[in-house]
């Protein structure tokens, strides 16, 4: 379904998600760089968790176009985030389970809630 053809509900949802997931990769990219700026190491984990913060905007604007398929990719990347909470957690220390569960708290869920929006808009 176009985008013009979606509900105002729809369309103020979408909006809401890339305007939070594009200040969510403007914050953790500078995060990012400020960290390897002071040579920080970087574990594969925040690698990965990195790379679906930055990857979280452009799969919601692919969304507008393709809504089935955006929504496939979140689902996977909702479902990586928790993969990687639940494995760190398993092996970590306390200050990095930590942050990990504030990944899922601030990358998870609306990875998810996007994930069912997207799923909702390409079903109607």
């Amino acid at each position: 379904m176009p985008a013009a053809k979606w509900s105002v509900w729809n369309k103020f949802y979408v909006a809401a998600f890339i305007l939070y997931s594009a200040l969510l990769c403007f914050v953790s990219t500078t995060v990012f760089i400020s960290a390897l700026r002071q040579h920080a190491t970087m574990t594969p984990s925040d690698i990965v968790i990195q790379t679906l913060m930055t990857l979280f905007l452009p799969v919601l604007i692919f969304g507008i176009r393709k809504p089935r398929l955006a929504s496939g990719l979140l689902f996977a990347g909702a479902a990586t985030d928790l993969a990687l909470t639940l494995f760190i957690n398993a092996h970590a220390a306390a200050n990095t389970s930590g942050a990990l569960n504030t990944s899922l708290l601030f990358l998870g869920f609306p990875m998810l809630a996007s994930a069912i929006v997207f799923h909702l808009i390409s079903r109607a």
